[in-house]
């Protein structure tokens, strides 16, 4: 379908309000000729506002940066970045539109959008304030179908589900117009990374099994930075494709999980991750990175069948006596994650928990291991010395490090209260 012209007169959907309100709205700016909105707008009041700030200010968010914390969850800063006004306009250019539009240089865009700011501008505005933080180079989308899209950037790739535009789902760093392998976008993924450093006694030429693929950045971290064997299990073809045409993701497939000894390099093994049955006593390290598509439950990562005692057996019993599970756990419900943790220990004796950036972090890293766990000093200078000789980044080498250093013992939700509340009455 060729893309709409600048010309195409846009028509709001719902028409805009001539009096503002105390509760949020959203508009499309739809052209008469087409379906899909060219621009969303929405519409946010600010019951902080100085008396001294403008009545409005409208935000055109850069394309491809609409999922960021400042546009989405952070927009109080935002708003005091901007003065403080009665009310915040935020427009974005929605991402499954691009395709089907033109979209013109910063001048004609805030040209095209003008008359619908003034529209909700209050009359004592002295001017109808645009403000754009940052370019509005119109977004390279380098594949789509109907359910998701790759978009790039510069220095970026990431992969989008429709049904949630605004979650990235994976991204990978570019480097000279190639994907890097030793880089990691996500900090759990550094933070699952950083596992086998801290608690595997020999990291020479592992054997790690991960548990879905996604756009591959896992994985190829694991195989590029300890080498050994990386077998993947991915239960759907069309997404270990996508993460081979689009993400740098390369591997041999196989048709089952024999173990070749001494055999180096990444494999991929398309099945259910409840299914498969590697032999016993060979795996360094499995990592469950996969999730579920039921929206309503209160974990998300990983689904309940991988969550269970007995699945979590069964891994330790492909595991060598130093092996370790990594878990992404990805749950709002803390009971949830608790009940997993509790579980792991109950199957591995000990359990090590990583929340990142504190108590409200989404995902968190569980690991369960057997034997001893390795110090904070320990995995910091193997760190170090592993990064320097694959000349890793610093970036790459501090997120290393900072998962290293994050690992706690968990010894239960009720016993970690009660410290809390000593702590509290001294």
């Amino acid at each position: 379908m060729a893309a709409l012209s600048l010309s195409d007169p846009l028509a709001a959907s719902p028409p805009l309000p001539k009096t503002l309100t105390s509760t949020v709205s959203q508009h499309s700016l739809i052209p008469a000729s087409h379906s899909l909105p060219k621009y969303i707008i929405s519409i946010h009041p600010n019951n902080h506002s100085s008396p001294a700030g403008p009545p409005l200010t409208c935000i055109i968010v850069p394309p491809g940066r609409e999922h960021e914390y400042i546009f989405t969850t952070g927009l109080s800063s935002l708003i005091d970045s901007a003065g403080s006004p009665a009310y915040l306009a935020l427009v974005i250019h929605p991402r499954l539109s691009a395709p089907h539009f033109t979209y013109g240089d910063q001048t004609e865009i805030t040209t095209e959008l003008t008359p619908f700011i003034k529209s909700i501008t209050p009359a004592n505005s002295p001017s109808v304030q645009i403000l754009t933080p940052g370019p509005l180079d119109p977004r390279s989308i380098i594949h789509s179908t109907d359910t998701l899209c790759v978009e790039e950037s510069d220095s970026t790739r990431r992969l989008f589900f429709n049904s949630n535009p605004n979650l990235i789902q994976s991204e990978c760093t570019l480097k000279d117009g190639k994907v890097d392998p030793l880089a990691l976008s996500f900090e759990y993924h550094s933070t699952m990374a950083s596992a086998p450093i801290r608690f595997l006694p020999n990291t020479s030429a592992p054997v790690f099994l991960v548990v879905g693929l996604g756009g591959g950045a896992l994985s190829s971290f694991l195989q590029a930075f300890f080498g050994g064997q990386t077998l993947t299990v991915e239960l759907d073809q069309s997404v270990a494709t996508l993460a081979q045409d689009y993400f740098g993701y390369t591997a041999t497939p196989v048709p089952n999980l024999d173990l070749v000894p001494g055999r180096i390099g990444s494999l991929l093994h398309i099945n259910d991750g409840l299914a498969i049955a590697p032999p016993p006593d060979t795996l360094s390290g499995v990592f469950l990175d996969v999730d579920t598509k039921d929206p309503s439950v209160g974990m998300s990562c990983p689904p309940v069948d991988f969550a269970t005692v007995e699945y979590m057996t069964k891994v330790k019993g492909w595991l060598t006596a130093t092996g370790m599970l990594v878990i992404n756990c990805s749950a709002r419900d803390k009971t949830l994650r608790s009940e997993l943790c509790d579980r792991v220990r109950c199957v591995f004796g000990g359990c090590y928990v990583n929340e990142g950036e504190g108590d409200e972090s989404i995902n968190v890293v569980v690991v369960g291991v057997s034997g001893k766990a390795g110090g904070v000093a320990e995995g910091t200078e193997r760190t170090e010395s592993m990064c320097q000789a694959l000349t890793v980044g610093e970036d790459v080498r501090g997120a290393l490090e900072e998962g290293v250093a994050g690992f706690k013992v968990w010894r239960g939700a009720e016993k970690k209260k009660s410290r809390g509340s000593k702590k509290k009455k001294k």
